[in-house]
C-alpha cells in the first residue's frame, strides 16, 4: 500500500479452538530515530526539514487514502528511515470500510500525534498546519 513498516521476521500467535489468543510480531530493527527524537532539534523554531515534513504529509495521505488508523499513533511509533517516516507497534492497525469510521477514528490518530508537541510550539503549530484535520 505504499506505507513503510519494518519487514516481518515471525509471527507467533496462539488460539483456543477458533479464538485467537495473543499474538506476537517480530520485524526487523529500524535503525532511525523516531519522530520525537528526529523532530526535537526544530520544537521551538519549527524549522524542521522540508523533506521530513513532506514525507510525514505522505505518510498521513497514505493512511487517508487507504482508510488505515494506526491506533496508537505516538511518536515513538514513527520512525525515519531510509528517507520516508515508519510506522511500528501495528497491533492495532486498521482498515475501516466506512467513510465516517474512518473520520472518527483519524481524529483520535491524529489528536495523539500532535500530543506528542507542546500546543504553543512552533512545531506543533508547523505540523499541525500541514497535516489535514477533518476529513467529514
Amino acid at each position: 500500500l505504499g506505507i513503510a513498516t519494518p519487514k516481518p521476521l515471525a509471527l507467533l500467535e496462539t488460539r483456543f479452538l477458533w479464538l485467537r489468543g495473543k499474538a506476537y510480531l517480530v520485524t526487523e530493527f529500524l535503525p532511525g530515530p523516531d519522530i520525537i527524537e528526529r523532530f526535537a532539534p526544530y520544537v521551538e523554531h519549527g524549522d524542521a526539514p522540508e523533506a521530513e515534513l513532506v514525507a510525514l504529509e505522505q505518510l498521513f495521505a497514505d493512511l487517508i487514502r487507504e482508510r488505515i488508523s494506526h491506533g496508537d499513533l505516538k511518536g515513538h511509533n514513527v520512525f525515519w528511515d531510509d528517507g520516508r517516516w515508519a510506522l511500528i507497534d501495528l497491533d492495532s492497525m486498521c482498515q475501516h470500510r466506512s467513510a465516517s469510521s474512518f473520520a472518527a477514528a483519524y481524529a483520535r490518530d491524529r489528536a495523539r500525534f500532535m500530543r506528542n508537541w507542546p500546543v504553543d510550539s512552533a512545531l506543533y503549530q508547523v505540523i499541525d498546519g500541514r497535516l489535514p484535520k477533518n476529513l467529514g
